[in-house]
């Protein structure tokens, strides 16, 4: 038993014998067992190793990514969420635009052709002009514009319909009324900067000017005709996008829907097309390609349906808009042209004029020296509440009123003056004559 024992400690010695021992490669007859076991891959831990640095590259890489689309101006922040705007100028806000001269005030009339829809054929075979949604989509594009707002609140965008060839441009009274400078994204991409002609946020419509000519406006719809259960699209051209041209259809689902929001009511087109805020500003379209309406924002935001303004109704408010800006009228100054204020305005509604604690009316923003309104004693701050003792509810009962007077007449105004709007105190009533203007002089509101 002894010798057993001896035996077994001679072949297991408890002492290694460091002579015969290998380092740094395998022993005999293991290296094979190794490799058809593994297959010939790494062992396990260096392939952790390999892995964990690829995903460590990987990071690195996109943080350089994120870092450089920072420095470069193309990663943005508009309306609280980041996005990406490309094609503006680097390291710049893309909702900016250096411009050499800003665009003037339009010194003309705009008369808008509203077209009946053609003769519709009784055989069914014939379709009698009508269009697909691509065909409207196709021909509505190259006259729908976007419209940047470089905003007091914020930046926004929303869409345009052109009006004319030279520059005219209609789109929602929402998208502009806190405007710090607007930018006009023409079809070809081009910028433009565009003057605020007017806007009535009664009706959420306004227009806007740019320098340009030789665009292609649209062809505009009679909205009276329009029934319930006709076919429509909307052409929007979303800032989110990329401003490619975006389509969405449906039917009217209601002809006058009367909407109240805040401390108006609106009465619009409704239709079940879905309207998300891109499409504010853009036209409605019958099936033969002419704009009956246009996309408000103040109906369609929150709702579950979207909302147009008749054509027929916008049509009378830009009209009335470009006339009091630019004070022309079909006459000249002689003979009884339109008559205006001779001053720099806009319309203020109950809310607007609510929030910055002032009554409805004209609010002043500029006098001309030696106008007739810096005769009557009027300033930039003041608001024209009533003119010939009725008052201003909106910019057409303005525009009724100046209709009633040539140039060189003499209209009373109730004007209301805060000589600090910052204090307490409230500001104070005064009347005053002022001379009326005419064709040619100062822009009105």
């Amino acid at each position: 038993m002894t010798e057993e024992l001896e035996n077994r400690e001679k072949r297991y010695p408890v002492v290694p014998d460091y002579d015969t021992l290998t380092f740094g490669r395998d022993a005999p007859g293991v290296r094979g067992e190794q490799q058809a076991v593994s297959g010939g891959r790494p062992p396990r831990g260096r392939r952790d190793i390999v892995v964990l640095s690829a995903v460590a590259a990987a990071l690195l890489l996109l943080i350089a990514v994120w870092l450089g689309l920072i420095m470069t101006g193309a990663l943005v922040r508009r309306n609280g969420k980041m996005g990406f705007g490309f094609g503006g100028q680097s390291g710049s806000d893309p909702f900016r635009l250096a411009v050499e001269s800003e665009p003037v005030v339009p010194d003309s009339s705009l008369d808008i052709d509203i077209h009946d829809p053609p003769a519709v054929e009784t055989s069914p075979v014939k379709s009698a002009g009508l269009m697909t949604a691509g065909e409207i989509a196709d021909r509505l594009s190259p006259s729908v514009v976007a419209v940047l707002n470089n905003g007091l609140t914020g930046s926004s965008a929303a869409s345009g319909v052109i009006l004319t060839e030279n520059g005219f441009i209609v789109t929602t009274a929402e998208a502009v009324r806190w405007s710090d400078g607007l930018i006009v994204v023409l079809p070809d991409g081009r910028r433009r900067a565009a003057a605020l002609v007017g806007m009535d946020t009664g009706t959420d419509i306004a227009v806007l000017k740019v320098e340009e000519s030789g665009l292609k406006s649209a062809v505009f719809g009679n909205s009276n005709v329009v029934r319930t259960g006709d076919a429509v699209v909307a052409v929007g051209v979303p800032y989110e996008m990329g401003l490619t041209p975006m389509a969405s259809s449906g039917i009217v689902s209601a002809v006058r829907r009367n909407v109240v929001r805040g401390d108006r009511t609106l009465s619009v087109i409704q239709t079940d097309a879905r309207l998300t805020a891109e499409f504010a500003g853009a036209p409605l379209v019958n099936v033969y390609g002419q704009v009956v309406g246009i996309v408000s924002s103040a109906v369609s935001e929150g709702a579950s349906f979207g909302g147009a303004v008749p054509m027929n109704t916008a049509k009378t408010v830009i009209e009335a808009l470009v006339a009091a800006a630019s004070g022309a009228g079909t006459g000249s100054t002689e003979t009884g042209g339109t008559a205006n204020l001779g001053l720099n305005a806009f319309f203020m509604g109950e809310r607007m004029a609510a929030a910055n604690g002032l009554p409805v009316g004209l609010f002043v923003t500029g006098v001309p020296v030696g106008s007739g309104a810096e005769k009557a004693g009027l300033r930039a701050g003041d608001v024209i509440t009533g003119m010939d003792g009725v008052r201003l509810t909106d910019i057409l009962a303005y525009t009724r009123l100046a209709a009633k007077h040539t140039a060189g007449d003499t209209a009373l105004l109730r004007v209301y003056r805060d000589e600090n709007r910052y204090d307490d105190r409230e500001g104070t009533y005064f009347e005053t004559k002022i001379v009326m203007a005419g064709a040619g002089g100062a822009a009105a509101p």
